[in-house]
């Protein structure tokens, strides 16, 4: 993947989030901040799956995180000589 691609993916991702993400309500009167991290897998056909909370912040914000990560549409998946792999 070239560099240029790169960039355009992550300002991509940025966008879906900025679009997507709320900030709860409820953790914005709490002044809950933090950072949730999610994982999750490409499949062959470029679907998302497996999606698991690698760092908790609060449950509000981890709840809100996994939303909108499960409403993101298909990946380009990864090759291996040739074929696309689940990553």
């Amino acid at each position: 993947m070239l560099v240029s691609e790169m960039n355009l993916y992550k300002k991509m991702l940025a966008d879906f989030l900025s679009k997507n993400l709320v900030y709860p309500k409820e953790a914005n009167l709490n002044r809950f901040e933090g950072k949730t991290f999610i994982s999750f897998c490409v499949n062959e056909n470029g679907s998302l799956s497996d999606f698991k909370i690698q760092k908790s912040s609060y449950k509000i914000l981890d709840e809100e995180a996994m939303r909108v990560a499960q409403l993101m549409n298909n990946w380009v998946p990864a090759h291996q000589d040739g074929k696309a792999k689940k990553k």
